[in-house]
């Protein structure tokens, strides 16, 4: 499964907003219902590992394009919907989980997001960059962030350390989207990863 978000408006068609990417996201919600009830441990730690992948693609692109792509709010309902799914399978794998020492060493690193300081374009010659220098810099940004998936996507096939792994990654993003105004990401989630690791941290001392 591969998805690709829309990394700039077309002017020619209406905006696509974060609130309907998070619709089309949390579409697929009823899907895990089944694997969360009678899954596999196997089936419920994909289920997991999806709906970490859907959540990093339910917004548009905000950095880089219209501000109005943020949305006007719509999106809060359907984030409440992944986040009390994943709530659920996070209950079902919270079960002898142990919180590993060392479990980052091996995982790849993840790389930031992409800024302007990372384009390899040459310099500004006029000030701004030139048509054919955006056009490069937008070519870069999106090979970039599609290689930053990768990685998110292989530390959570790979982490042994689950849920602190988790932790890190929905932390990250949902302070990245609230400097664009968008709230409510996974909030009860990241909450209920935190309790769990911290659990755990307390039981080892």
């Amino acid at each position: 499964m591969s998805i690709t978000r829309l990394f700039r408006p077309d002017t020619n068609h209406p905006l696509i907003t974060t609130e309907e990417y998070a619709s089309v996201m949390a579409a697929l919600c009823p899907e895990f219902s089944v694997v969360i009830a009678e899954g596999s441990e196997q089936a419920v730690k994909y289920a997991f590992n999806l709906l970490l992948y859907i959540g990093e693609h339910s917004h548009a692109d905000t950095d880089y394009a219209h501000p109005r792509m943020s949305g006007f709010g719509g999106h809060e309902t359907p984030y409440q919907k992944m986040d009390e799914l994943l709530v659920a399978i996070i209950s079902r794998r919270s079960q002898g989980y142990k919180q590993m020492k060392g479990a980052e060493i091996g995982l790849p690193v993840t790389s930031h997001r992409w800024s302007e300081a990372d384009a390899d374009v040459g310099p500004f010659k006029t000030g701004p960059p030139n048509k054919q220098q955006w056009k490069a810099m937008h070519a870069q940004r999106k090979q970039w962030t599609k290689n930053r998936s990768a990685i998110l996507r292989e530390r959570r096939e790979k982490a042994e350390d689950w849920a602190s792994n988790a932790l890190q990654e929905l932390i990250s993003e949902r302070e990245h989207l609230a400097a664009f105004g968008l709230k409510g990401y996974f909030t009860q989630s990241i909450a209920k990863l935190r309790e769990l690791v911290e659990s755990t941290t307390l039981m080892r001392g």
